[in-house]
């Protein structure tokens, strides 16, 4: 498992794609898992949009979230080439 990462946006909304994030990608058959998010209704926030591994990824204004990287469904485990 990677360490999990954490997403801090001080400005306005923005757009991504993670061929721009290098630092967003994950380990073959891996993928993100929202554990935190300033934007949790919960928290007051306006809600957390899903992480969809294809698509554009969508940073609230003045936000942060804590993500971590978790098999992907229906991966096989040990069948990438990070395995330790």
């Amino acid at each position: 498992m990677l360490w999990p990462r954490i997403r801090v946006n001080l400005g306005r909304d923005v757009e991504l794609t993670r061929a721009l994030a290098p630092l967003l990608t994950t380990p073959e058959n891996a993928q993100w898992d929202i554990l935190w998010s300033r934007e949790h209704p919960m928290r007051g926030g306006s809600g957390v949009r899903p992480l969809l591994p294809d698509a554009l990824w969508y940073l609230a204004a003045e936000s942060a979230t804590v993500l971590e990287s978790r098999t992907a469904p229906g991966a096989r485990r040990g069948s990438g080439t990070h395995d330790g």
